[in-house]
């Protein structure tokens, strides 16, 4: 879970801004930090650029450096006036263990200019630093074996290139904090569904149970579900299709590709299945294909894996227009399955993004939070409990607060 997030120089956001998402949680919460955190405002506020500021944070902490070849840029976008000046990042999360850390970040496109990482030591009550870096100075500041930093490079996190030695505890467990996000560099990316979703939820009975249950909820007309093996000729042709089309490509591993080459070359045509949607007809269940179901359903069943992955992972899911073509109770419904501590008992946590107002019903105040840019074209983010001029505002109704205006971060002119 993360509870503290700050961000400078990014995209539109020119001046620090800081994003508390433990602020006024209950002593007795069974969370570090809110489980749910939305976020809300105009078209092109800042909504995606916030998210994508969190994924980068954790995606560069943790794998930058073999994602980014040793030639290539560090793949941030200052603001556009003081792109000279470097972009800062610094994150408070907590991993599944229960340990929390500080990851501090410093960065030009060209290079870290400094990197720390914290962690909270409960004995002491206090952050204790363990890795520090200012420019190629390396020092571990932490009772672990020294390790050489000379393939370190410029445009790469010390954490994703000390998680490498088994040495290093503190940088494995920082690198394996577990989070999925729809937003690349270029912002939000569409999540398509394939078959392979539904296969995933047979792989274990008491998610593919969940499944059933949630299907059943949204009210679509599913009854059950099931995945049958291709015709050979049928696969053939999908397995060519994936190949040649770099879009469909997109949605499988490049370990996944070399799979699909090689069952092409060598004519094994077993490994694609499709999934079959079983509809209740006449007092009968009808089996329809996924090629049969409405862009809503497929849509539903990518929204309910990602949410159920998350939940029995105790994992952090970062969702870009969480209601894309998903009715809004339903919407609703998985968003309030995080702030169930029955539905949620491994501490995942849900950041989203949305147009609806609608769903400020399941947020408390410091859950919502908005994004507003002004004349100078600067991107600010506040919650709704920052509103101290608003009396009792935990009793009122946010959804009509918003609507009307009254917590800004709605197109001025309307």
């Amino acid at each position: 879970m993360i509870k503290y997030f700050s961000v400078k120089n990014f995209s539109s956001i020119k001046e620090e801004s800081i994003l508390a998402f433990d602020s006024n949680l209950e002593n007795n919460s069974s969370y570090p930090a809110h489980p749910v955190i939305g976020f809300m405002g105009a078209n092109a506020s800042g909504k995606t650029t916030i998210l994508n500021a969190i994924t980068f944070t954790l995606w560069f902490m943790q794998t930058s450096f073999f994602a980014i070849k040793e030639d290539e840029d560090i793949p941030i976008e200052p603001f556009c006036t003081t792109k000279d000046e470097p972009t800062s990042f610094d994150i408070i999360f907590v991993t599944n263990s229960g340990a929390e850390y500080e990851y501090e970040l410093s960065v030009t496109t060209q290079k870290v200019i400094a990197e720390k990482l914290y962690k909270f030591d409960t004995q002491i009550n206090e952050f204790v630093l363990v890795y520090q870096r200012e420019d190629k100075a390396i020092t571990i500041n932490f009772p672990m074996q020294q390790i050489q930093s000379n393939d370190l490079r410029n445009n790469a996190s010390i954490i994703s290139y000390a998680a490498q030695f088994e040495s290093q505890s503190i940088a494995k467990e920082a690198k394996n904090y577990k989070f999925f996000s729809n937003v690349r560099y270029s912002g939000y990316q569409d999540i398509k569904y394939t078959p392979r979703i539904l296969a995933k939820f047979l792989e274990d009975e008491e998610t593919y149970l969940r499944a059933k249950e949630l299907l059943k909820i949204a009210d679509i007309g599913i009854e059950d579900f099931e995945t049958k093996e291709k015709e050979a000729e049928e696969v053939s042709e999908i397995l060519e299709k994936i190949l040649q089309d770099k879009e469909l490509a997109k949605n499988f591993s490049p370990n996944e590709l070399k799979k699909i080459a090689k069952a092409q070359k060598e004519n094994n045509l077993s490994i694609i299945e499709k999934a079959v949607f079983k509809h209740k007809i006449d007092s009968q269940l009808v089996d329809f294909g996924d090629e049969k179901e409405s862009l809503g359903t497929l849509r539903f069943t990518v929204v309910m894996y990602l949410i159920l992955r998350s939940l029995k992972e105790g994992s952090l899911l970062i969702f870009d227009e969480i209601e894309m073509q998903l009715q809004q109770d339903i919407v609703a419904h998985l968003i309030s399955l995080y702030q169930n501590p029955f539905e949620n008992p491994n501490k995942a946590q849900l950041l989203f993004t949305s147009h609806n107002s609608s769903l400020l019903t399941v947020l408390l105040p410091e859950q919502f939070w908005m994004s507003e840019k002004n004349d100078e074209g600067h991107t600010s983010l506040f919650s709704a409990a920052d509103f101290e001029d608003i009396e009792d505002i935990h009793k009122k109704d946010m959804e009509k607060l918003y609507r009307f205006g009254r917590l800004g971060a709605k197109p001025r002119l309307l």
